[in-house]
């Protein structure tokens, strides 16, 4: 009766031998996940995820295998807050798993389905469930309360999730105990992205999984982070002196290691002064920047600068050609008579 979406009438029975277990559970979850593949016939089976489901048609599809357990926990865990609150993530969840086995589908397909079902519940994130980096993050988010748990590790048990809340302008720091059990596993059916920004920039990474929202990642980089396998954009954030690359598009395929840099291309600083200090609208390239002077980082190359009438003044200077070289700073002077 272990059915996602759905009560399981066995469920005192099996919750009163639950309790004697080494972990005994805090949460249940209905997940026949592992036991049976309702594929397309399902209204749950093409529901969007983190997965890239391509053939909804299809009971061997790998994305939407893995949405499939995905949404389960998701249906599960939104269930449990309606419940008993935000303290429903970090307990320890038991998954019902049925002694009579079926699968439709390939065993691809089964080990993403578990995936997706074991990463809801335990992926770190800022409560939305986003994986953002592995053995670490640091970069600046949205102030307010945030959910940080973490991922299944090889030879350790994760710790429980935690709430944290961050504050305009300060630091929040989580740390995370692992304790020894060589008997752990760790998060199957994934694949890893490296990710560096070239040269080594704070820029912050976001990740846009290809049926789902951007979310933010972490910053300078990601260390093999773990994501199930389908199509994800990798963007990165302006850092101020540098022009960012363009967003990058990359498969993410189980078991195997995406590495992708982010180049950026240093500026150079242009500044322009009004002699005497005036009103003067000031031009860059045809396009008016500002008035009485400018100090901005700008493509490197040739510019044309030229400057607007200014009242009181009955000479206006004449454009003037300026290069800006990387890493220095260009400066032009628009004399006023």
């Amino acid at each position: 009766n272990g059915l996602p979406y759905s009560a399981n009438p066995c469920l005192r029975a099996e919750y009163d031998w639950a309790p004697s277990r080494s972990y005994a559970p805090g949460l249940y979850i209905n997940t026949r996940i592992n036991t049976a593949n309702p594929g397309p016939v399902s209204a749950h089976w093409s529901l969007p995820g983190p997965g890239n489901c391509v053939d909804a048609s299809s009971y061997s599809d790998k994305g939407c295998a893995y949405n499939y357990g995905w949404n389960a926990a998701a249906d599960a865990l939104n269930t449990a807050t309606a419940s008993v609150g935000t303290a429903a993530r970090p307990l320890s969840w038991w998954l019902d798993v049925e002694t009579a086995n079926s699968w439709n589908g390939t065993a691809g397909c089964q080990q993403l389905n578990r995936a997706g079902l074991h990463r809801l519940p335990a992926r770190p994130g800022h409560g939305d469930g986003n994986p953002t980096d592995d053995w670490g993050m640091w970069t600046d988010i949205a102030t307010g309360p945030h959910t940080v748990c973490f991922g299944a590790v090889v030879g350790y048990n994760s710790p429980g999730c935690q709430t944290v809340t961050v504050n305009a302008g300060a630091l929040t720091t989580v740390t995370a105990t692992f304790a020894t059990n060589p008997s752990a596993v760790g998060q199957g059916g994934v694949g890893f992205l490296r990710a560096v920004t070239s040269p080594a920039l704070p820029s912050q990474i976001t990740i846009t999984p290809g049926a789902g929202s951007p979310y933010i990642a972490d910053s300078w980089g990601l260390n093999w982070l773990k994501l199930p396998p389908g199509s994800y954009t990798v963007s990165f954030s302006h850092v101020q002196g540098y022009t960012e690359p363009a967003p990058q598009t990359v498969a993410i395929t189980a078991d195997t290691i995406t590495t992708l840099t982010g180049t950026f291309t240093q500026r150079g600083s242009l500044r322009v002064i009004t002699s005497p200090a005036v009103a003067g609208t000031i031009f860059v390239d045809g396009i008016a920047r500002n008035d009485w002077g400018m100090w901005t980082d700008i493509l490197t190359g040739s510019h044309t600068v030229c400057f607007g009438p200014a009242a009181g003044k009955a000479t206006t200077p004449a454009c003037q050609p300026a290069t800006v070289n990387a890493g220095a700073t260009t400066t032009v002077t628009g004399a006023y008579s």
